[in-house]
C-alpha cells in the first residue's frame, strides 16, 4: 500500500531522502519529525500505513512493503529502527524467534532489496543494543568483545545483517542503545508503579544501568549522518551510567514519591526467567567512546537532569 504525499526538499550532508523502518515507534516517530523539519524527504516503512496516516504529518510518505517503493527514487540513507520489543513477554523459543525475525530478518530483507536496486544508500544507520556486551561491572566501550546469552547473539546477528551493506559501499553505523529515557519506552512502563509509590530497585540495586535521553538519541543520529568518521558500532549511552539503586532513588525524587518496594533476585528470575536476568539484573556499564572522541555534545549527561526533564513533560 502506498500513500502519495507532497515532498519537501532538504539537505543533511547531501542526504535528501531517508527511508525509516520503525518510524512510528518511540525513537522513530521523533526522528522522523525532526528530519522532516529539516526539509528531508522521509519515507516510512510500516506494516499499517492506513492506521498511522491520520496520526502523522501529512507530507510524509508511508509504504507497507519494499515493493511499494518508487524505483526511480534514490534512497540516500536507511535508518533501521524496527523490531519487536525485547521486554514485552517472557522469552521462550517462539518469542525469541519473533524478536530475531523482526530485527535480523527485516534487515536482511532490506539488503536483498537494495542489492538488486539501481542505486545504493550511501549511509545505513541500524539499531542494536548494549546487550551485545553481556553483563560487565567493568566499564566497556566499542572495542570490547561481546559475550553473554540471547541478547548478545541477537545484537551480533543484527549488526552482521546491517554490515552486509558494506558490500554496496555504504557507510554503516550500528547504534548500540542503552535505556532510552523519554515520554515512551522503558520509562513509560515504569512510571505508573512509581507514581503510586510502588517502585523499587531490582535485586540489591548495585547493577549498573547505561541510559540516554531521547533528545540526545535524535541529535546523536543526526550527528552520525553529518560525520563521515562515524561508522561501525557506536554506543548510544550517556557518559555517566548509574546503579539501579541510584536510578530508582533519582526517579522517586523527581516524582516526589517513595520507592520502598524492591524485587529480590529470586522473584525476578521466577517471574521473568532468562529475560529478567539479562535485562533487569545484568551489569551494563557502557561508555560512549566514539561519540565523546568525535565531540558529540550531550545535552543530558546527568541522570537527575534527564529524569527531571522526562517526568515533568506535559502529558507524561
Amino acid at each position: 500500500m502506498l500513500v502519495k504525499v507532497k515532498i519537501l526538499q532538504g539537505d543533511v550532508l547531501n542526504i535528501k531522502t531517508v527511508l525509516i523502518t520503525g518510524g512510528t515507534g518511540f525513537i522513530g516517530s521523533k526522528l522522523r519529525d525532526r528530519l522532516f523539519q529539516k526539509g528531508i524527504k522521509v519515507i516510512v516503512l510500516t506494516r499499517s500505513p492506513a492506521k498511522y496516516q491520520k496520526l502523522l504529518i501529512s507530507d510524509l510518505e508511508l509504504i507497507s512493503d519494499m515493493s511499494d517503493l518508487d524505483p526511480t527514487v534514490t534512497i540516500d540513507c536507511i535508518i533501521n529502527l524496527a523490531g519487536q520489543r525485547i521486554d514485552s513477554r517472557r522469552w521462550n523459543t517462539k518469542v525469541k524467534r519473533q524478536i530475531y525475525d523482526s530485527r535480523v530478518g527485516l534487515t536482511n530483507q532490506l539488503f536483498k532489496h537494495f542489492e538488486k536496486a539501481s542505486s545504493y544508500p550511501k549511509l545505513v544507520i541500524s539499531a542494536s543494543a548494549i546487550g551485545f556486551y553481556g553483563s560487565s561491572r567493568k566499564a566497556v566501550d566499542e572495542s570490547a568483545a561481546g559475550n553473554g546469552g540471547f541478547s548478545h547473539r541477537l545484537c551480533s546477528a543484527w549488526e552482521q545483517a546491517a554490515n552486509n551493506f558494506l558490500k554496496l559501499n555504504s557507510r554503516v553505523c550500528c547504534l548500540r542503545f542503552g535505556i532510552v529515557l523519554g515520554n515512551g519506552g522503558a520509562l513509560k512502563k515504569m512510571l505508573p508503579a512509581f507514581r503510586l509509590g510502588l517502585g523499587g530497585k531490582f535485586g540489591d540495586g548495585s547493577q549498573k544501568m547505561s541510559w540516554i535521553h531521547i533528545d540526545d538519541v535524535i541529535e546523536g543520529i543526526i550527528f552520525c549522518m553529518n560525520n563521515p568518521k562515524m561508522n561501525g558500532a557506536i554506543n548510544f549511552v550517556s557518559p555517566n551510567p548509574v546503579s539501579n539503586e541510584v536510578f530508582v532513588s533519582t526517579l522517586s525524587r523527581s516524582l516526589k514519591m517513595p520507592s520502598i518496594f524492591s524485587q529480590p533476585k529470586f522473584l525476578i528470575k521466577l517471574l521473568f526467567g532468562e529475560m529478567g536476568e539479562e535485562l533487569f539484573l545484568a551489569d551494563q556499564n557502557v561508555m560512549p567512546e566514539k561519540l565523546m572522541s568525535n565531540g558529540f555534545p550531550f545535552k543530558y549527561s546527568k541522570i537527575s537532569e534527564s529524569l527531571e526533564n522526562c517526568v515533568n513533560k506535559k502529558g507524561f
